[in-house]
């Protein structure tokens, strides 16, 4: 739980399959068709903080970690 004015997050610790890198954290949504919808929402730094917009107001959602391709490899 967070308080709904914070200016900042850090969001959890996740670990990357090999190969790819912790792009952000997304909010899944349905449409009325079954059609899956991924939005990333935060985009943490380099620390894993993510600082929001002035009067931004955070609502409840269930985040999923988004990963891509990346490293050096």
């Amino acid at each position: 739980m967070v308080n709904v004015h914070e200016s900042s997050l850090t969001l959890p610790s996740v670990t990357a399959p090999q190969g790819q890198v912790l792009k952000g954290w997304a909010k899944q949504e349905i449409n009325d068709k079954g059609q899956v919808t991924m939005t990333v929402v935060f985009t943490p730094d380099e620390t894993g903080k993510v600082f929001l917009p002035e009067n931004t107001t955070l609502e409840p959602m269930d985040l999923y970690p988004v990963f891509e391709k990346g490293g050096n490899g």
